[in-house]
């Protein structure tokens, strides 16, 4: 019962994250579609730049039930239940104490488990989430997953390089482009590795590194990154993935947008019949939310979570107390109005 239960919870959850990411985004662009499997043994191997959002926008569209591992704090009494139903896993980090680090021993043979039931498995090789366009160096424990579950199992492990370039880190409205990478078979790195372990944990991850850069616009730290990220403006978001990327360079397209601040206040008028939900997200980033990098973790958590209980309570009131025909006309203008001041919140910015 209990699990039945839970996979309820994920699949409705799925779905409704899968609209959310559409109606968070102004336009997704996504590349490479053809590289990924119609079922596991899958591991995602997934740039992190924006907290729990990038687990959340991949597990959506994932086509297949994808697992991810996320920071052991948040794991307490009773949300733990509930992220065991979204297939989160607790993974322990060096300030979670050392006596922990060993709990994820067991984290590990689940994440094999997994693997021989063909399922997904979602990691940010990075190890921790930043702010930064480009790569950051990669730990191992991708590679050491990938490698052990291997040499357990026939089924050839594929991991897919994934890249996630975001136009804007904190705010909705803007676009996103999702850039899976060519597939990385582990068996192609068993030998090496049961020849020589730590040899062969390096020669994969330098590999999938060099394939996650490949699935950025700005794949490196460079010189003159400070200018690079301006490609990232409202100005360039007709440009597709690899014009971007080849633009990066281009001093006249890596300048920073022009901000319409009156654009703002008339936007925020389009919030009037959202405004209970729009003021309980602002005193949650406000008092609650002390890392700015959770801000639109936070938000589209509202978009999936709060705004359809909202949504779905002022439609039952306003049926039961004018009609059915004003109830549905008022749900349009909720979402048309949600949808007119994101654009001119975004263009004010």
């Amino acid at each position: 019962m209990e699990k039945t239960l839970k996979s309820i919870i994920y699949l409705t959850l799925k779905y409704i994250a899968r609209f959310g990411v559409h109606l968070y985004f102004r336009g997704t662009e996504k590349n490479g579609v053809e590289h990924l499997p119609k079922e596991g043994p899958v591991i995602y191997a997934v740039n992190h730049q924006n907290a729990f959002l990038d687990a959340v926008i991949l597990g959506a569209i994932s086509p297949f039930p994808t697992y991810f591992m996320t920071r052991s704090d948040v794991f307490k009494p009773p949300f733990d239940w509930f992220l065991d139903a979204l297939k989160m896993m607790p993974i322990y980090r060096i300030r979670d104490g050392y006596s922990s680090l060993s709990r994820n021993d067991d984290i590990f043979d689940n994440c094999t488990r997994l693997l021989k039931a063909k399922q997904g498995l979602l990691i940010f090789p990075e190890g921790n989430h930043g702010l930064n366009y480009y790569l950051r160096p990669l730990t191992k424990g991708m590679a050491r997953i990938a490698l052990q579950s291997q040499t357990q199992m026939e089924e050839p492990i594929t991991i897919i390089p994934t890249g996630l370039n975001y136009f804007d880190h904190f705010n909705s409205g803007n676009k996103l482009i999702i850039n899976y990478g060519t597939p990385i078979f582990v068996k192609d790195y068993i030998e090496r590795y049961e020849d020589h372990p730590q040899k062969g944990l390096r020669s994969i991850t330098k590999d999938v590194s060099a394939a996650m850069q490949k699935t950025l616009i700005i794949p490196t730290e460079e010189e003159n990154y400070n200018q690079q990220k301006f490609i990232f403006s409202r100005s360039n978001e007709h440009l597709n993935s690899e014009q971007l990327h080849q633009g990066r360079n281009d001093t006249r397209l890596t300048q920073p947008d022009k901000a319409y601040p009156l654009l703002g206040w008339i936007g925020r008028l389009f919030g009037v019949l959202n405004f209970p939900v729009l003021l309980l997200c602002q005193w949650i980033l406000k008092t609650k939310v002390s890392q700015k990098i959770f801000t639109s973790s936070i938000k589209i958590a509202m978009v999936i979570i709060v705004f359809p209980i909202w949504l779905v309570l002022c439609f039952l009131v306003v049926g039961f107390a004018v009609s059915w025909a004003w109830a549905w006309l008022f749900l349009l203008l909720q979402i048309a109005t949600l949808i007119i001041r994101q654009e001119f919140v975004r263009l004010s910015r």
